[in-house]
């Protein structure tokens, strides 16, 4: 039987509209025609360093398992993440 993780990881992918891999970097913005992810799909866990929608400075969310799906608007996920195998989902085309 599935975990409440996996089945929340599940139900967030399926709301969205469309999804971009995501390429970590200190520079790239992840908006997509003006809007921001809904959030990301973490799939090999670890840090997570992301400046948020309505942020100037990075937060580290420390220690995301793997196959984890957070819902947070980031605008930019920073080369200083640990986490890998990611996707973001936006919910409006």
């Amino acid at each position: 039987m599935p975990q409440y993780s996996e089945i929340r990881a599940i139900n967030g992918l399926l709301g969205c509209k469309k999804l971009r891999v995501v390429v970590k970097s200190d520079a790239t913005d992840l908006a997509v025609a003006g809007a921001y992810p809904a959030g990301i799909w973490v799939g090999t866990g670890g840090d997570l360093s992301i400046i948020a929608e309505d942020d100037t400075s990075a937060v580290t969310i420390t220690g995301v398992p793997n196959g984890t799906w957070i819902d947070i608007h980031a605008k930019k996920i920073m080369a200083a993440t640990t986490a890998s195998n990611m996707v973001v989902g936006y919910n409006r085309p």
